[in-house]
């Protein structure tokens, strides 16, 4: 998958304006990003989309994959390991 720079610009457009569709939009590309098998990419969303959240949505981000983490094993939500 190849976000495109109008692609990217749309979407951060979307994330700066907050709200639900929003927050859904985060999910989506990262659950996206994740089911195409592209960490790199994954990650790169991560960091660019989160810091565009308005704060409320960023909080909320967290709540809801915090809960779908402790819901889940907690085994299964180890951290990334850097290879650096």
């Amino acid at each position: 998958m190849i976000l495109t720079e109008e692609r990217l610009r749309s979407d951060l457009e979307v994330l700066n304006h907050g709200g639900e569709e929003a927050i859904a939009l985060f999910l989506a590309m990262g659950a996206l990003l994740m089911e195409s098998g592209h960490p790199d990419a994954l990650r790169d969303w991560i960091v660019i989309a989160a810091p565009a959240l308005p704060e409320r949505e960023r909080g909320e981000v967290m709540i809801l994959l915090m809960q779908a983490c402790l819901h889940s094993e907690i085994h299964t939500c180890e951290p990334a390991r850097s290879e650096h």
